[in-house]
Formats: C-alpha cells, structure tokens, sequence
C-alpha cells in the first residue's frame, strides 16, 4: 500500500486535530458567578413565626413559595423571595395588622420585608370597625414595628375613604401619616 504525500498529509492533520480535541477541557456549562443567581434553598407552603428579645410572638409568615439566596457581592445581604405573602403583625395594645401581597422580598436578616404588587395591610378591631390601606409596594420594619411607602396609597376605613401620595404607618400604635396630595370622603 503505496500513501501519497497528499495522504499522508492528510493523516497527519487528522491526528494532530483528534489530539488537539481530546486533550482540550470539557466545555461544561458555565457556572454562575453569582452566589444569588440561584436559590441556596426553597420551601413549599411555608410558615413562619418570628419572636422578638423577649420571646412574645411578632410576627407570624405564610408564603405559597420562600427562595432563600445567600448574600453576594451583589445582593450584599441574604435574600428570600416571597410568592403571595401573607403576614400579621402583632401589638401589645391593638389589634393585629394584616398584610398581604402578591410578591415580596426579605432582606437584612428579617429587618426589612417589602411586599410589592395588590399590598393591602387591614387591622380590623374588636368594635368591628376597620382600616385597611391598598397600594403596590410597601416597606415593613417588623422590629419597628413601621411601615412606610412614597407610592399611591388607598385608606378605606369605617368612617370613609381617603387618598394619598407616600404613608407612614405605626403598626403598634395604629396612627398614620400622609405626607402630601391626601383627599378624603367622609361617609357618616
């Protein structure tokens, strides 16, 4: 068997780029560079209570889907991301308030919960009357036990209904305030 220079060549090529190949890496997927890209955990249904320094219950979560990501040089804290939160927020002296969003984000180690999307928060009292607040994003110190936003907000209570840019909101005292544009309807 007589090989042509053109062949032999040929094979030559053929085997350095077979080497070439097999001695190259295993192109895997790439891997994410961000601690945060993907949840470090998650849970179903889940349920959670939360006490303060002296053991009395504060607040108590429910949440269709939690997705915990730990912290990044992005994120700069851990993260647990909410579907359908639902929240209630005890006080010593008045009614429990409740909030609930479609989404919602946890930061800080607990410090900060932002509910965003159809919020309401509702605190309904023992003499049946009510005040329940509507907006699309809200900002939550469950140890301050405050809560605040600087979007529009809807305040129907038992006694009407009132509008407002931005609230700020004491959870244990019940008392409110409206920094601007605020137009109300009393209802008698």
């Amino acid at each position: 068997m007589k090989l042509t220079k053109r062949t032999l060549l040929s094979l030559i090529a053929l085997g350095l780029a077979l080497t070439l190949l097999w001695r190259q890496p295993d192109r895997a997927e790439p891997v994410a560079t961000e601690t945060a890209s993907y949840p470090s955990s998650y849970m179903v249904n889940a349920q959670i209570q939360q006490f303060d320094s002296n053991g009395v219950l504060s607040y108590q979560l429910t949440s269709q889907d939690l997705f915990f990501y730990e912290q990044s040089e992005k994120t700069k804290t851990d993260l647990v991301k909410m579907t359908q939160p639902s929240l209630i927020f005890f006080t010593q002296s008045n009614a429990p308030w409740h909030a609930n969003s479609n989404n919602g984000l946890i930061e800080n180690s607990g410090d900060l919960i932002t509910l965003k999307e159809n919020v309401t928060l509702k605190q309904k009292r023992l003499d049946e009357t009510f005040t329940q607040l509507t907006t699309e994003e809200l900002f939550i110190k469950p140890k301050e036990k405050y809560a605040e936003n600087d979007k529009p907000v809807m305040i129907d209570d038992s006694s009407g209904q009132t509008e407002s840019i931005g609230m700020k909101v004491n959870l244990e005292t019940s008392i409110y305030e409206l920094p601007k544009q605020v137009k109300s309807r009393y209802v008698p």
